[in-house]
């Protein structure tokens, strides 16, 4: 709405000018040939038709503005969201790695799984509240 107002403004600015430039000059309209009156109202459409374009080239640097915007707001987002699937991700490895332990723990083969387990855990923890920072922000419209 605020762009369209701005066009009628200066196309009203426009007219105003010209008019003033003819009708109110000292002489008047009256002074004029028909050549010059002809060439007048030629420029008068000259002036709109460049009085248009520079809007409409206005129009289209505010259009790419805000594009960039919501480009530079959607590559935010893909990327916490390609961040949450890999934790996602790390955290299901950990649960399946600490379910293999516990296999080998219960089938009686040896290895130094408690130690290994407590590893795991301590990074599957650190991936969770990775996990749970980046859901915050997303949720929180932080991006």
């Amino acid at each position: 709405m605020k762009n369209v107002l701005l066009l009628i403004g200066l196309l009203f600015l426009v007219i105003l000018l010209w008019y003033y430039s003819i009708v109110l000059s000292p002489d008047g309209i009256q002074s004029l040939t028909i050549d010059e009156q002809i060439s007048s109202i030629n420029n008068w459409f000259s002036i709109m038709a460049l009085v248009s374009a520079l809007f409409a080239l206005s129009l289209v640097v505010l259009k790419m503005d805000s594009q960039q915007k919501q480009f530079d707001v959607m590559m935010k987002q893909n990327q916490l969201n390609l961040e949450i699937m890999a934790l996602s991700t790390l955290i299901q490895e950990s649960d399946a790695t600490l379910h293999r332990y516990d296999r080998w723990e219960a089938a009686g083969i040896k290895g130094d799984y408690v130690n290994a387990k407590s590893d795991v855990r301590e990074k599957m923890n650190a991936h969770r509240t990775l996990l749970e920072r980046k859901f915050e922000e997303v949720s929180g419209g932080e991006y």
